[in-house]
């Protein structure tokens, strides 16, 4: 494909012929395995198609900046923390009294059980905490969930209470940008948000708001996975083994 670095606000690279960032390597059907990605060969008969992606890369940003110690508890520590059940522990208490009691632990038992309430839990969860992280509200995760929008922001509350933390920190970005007008990235890069700040559109004013959490997290991210493209050229990974480099896909590098 023809890559671009810089073709876009967030950082992340953009591909056309072919749009390699939105190949799934996801079942579009249960039951089904993926195969679009197999159209993708290796350079020769004995090599074989690897990829490398980051772990939970933007969930771990997100920690790094709140320090929340729930989300924190996930990535560290002896005994780390499952973050879509610690949402997912949250979300299950609102389906009724019979869960009134379920604590974090009564819920990974349940889980490790097989109870079927504690896995489809859990799978909410998991939507929720990546949902809301780009800044889906209520109103955009019934659409997604397909649930009622006064469900869906009991999903979203049960989410800020197991991160409250990470909940602040947010809110603490958009108020240092509604003063600054700008945001930064880790690797300092920045973006000038208050022209649309400043908007008499509210749309637009409110969407600079996320666009300024996202931008920390998101473009963050963009520029690790641009970081680690430039420390493979300088090691001469390309050039010591029998390998090539395809493309980037987000979070991912892909080598034949």
């Amino acid at each position: 494909p023809s890559l671009r670095q810089s073709a876009t606000n967030t950082r992340r690279h953009t591909s056309s012929k072919p749009n390699v960032q939105q190949v799934s390597k996801h079942p579009k059907a249960e039951g089904e395995l993926p195969k679009v990605r197999e159209v993708y060969v290796p350079h020769h008969p004995d090599a074989v198609i690897v990829s490398l992606d980051e772990a939970a890369q933007e969930l771990r940003i997100i920690a790094d900046y709140s320090r929340d110690e729930n989300m924190l508890s996930c990535f560290i520590g002896d005994n780390k923390k499952d973050m879509h059940s610690l949402t997912g522990s949250g979300i299950i208490v609102t389906w009724g009294e019979e869960f009134g009691g379920w604590s974090y632990e009564v819920f990974i038992e349940a889980l490790h059980a097989g109870n079927k309430q504690a896995k489809e839990a859990r799978r909410l969860g998991k939507l929720v905490n990546f949902g809301s992280e780009f800044g889906a509200q209520a109103p955009k995760l019934a659409e997604m969930l397909i649930i009622p929008e006064e469900e869906a922001q009991l999903y979203l509350d049960a989410k800020m209470a197991a991160f409250p933390q990470a909940a602040s920190w947010k809110q603490e970005v958009e108020e240092e940008v509604k003063h600054t007008g700008i945001v930064r990235t880790k690797g300092g890069a920045v973006r000038h948000l208050a022209e649309a700040l400043m908007s008499d559109d509210r749309y637009e004013a409110s969407k600079a708001l996320r666009v300024a959490v996202n931008f920390k997290v998101q473009s963050s991210a963009a520029e690790m996975i641009k970081r680690a493209i430039g420390a493979v050229w300088r090691t001469g990974l390309r050039f010591k083994y029998d390998c090539r480099f395809l493309f980037p896909v987000h979070d991912e590098l892909v080598f034949s």
